[in-house]
């Protein structure tokens, strides 16, 4: 594992060690996991951007989606919602 100082001002310090502390890990882990979940986050919405931007550069045809419903209706027996 490498390791990699990161400069920070003391209550910043103080908070991750209580933090830490209150979950029973090391701060290290603390900041470790932190890390992590931002990565995880950014690359979430990375995806979601791309995922929208393919459908505005090629819409999806609506014909698409009825003949997909056609053929759910007819795959599954009909239920009486009343």
């Amino acid at each position: 594992m490498k390791i990699v100082q990161v400069p920070m001002d003391e209550k910043e310090a103080k908070e991750l060690a209580a933090l830490a502390s209150g979950m029973r890990i090391s701060r290290a882990d603390l900041i470790r996991r932190a890390c992590r979940k931002y990565v995880d986050e950014l690359e979430e919405a990375r995806l979601d951007a791309e995922y929208a931007r393919g459908y505005r550069e090629i819409p999806e045809d609506p014909a698409f989606g009825e003949a997909c419903a056609a053929l759910l209706a007819m795959t599954f027996p009909h239920e009486d919602w009343s």
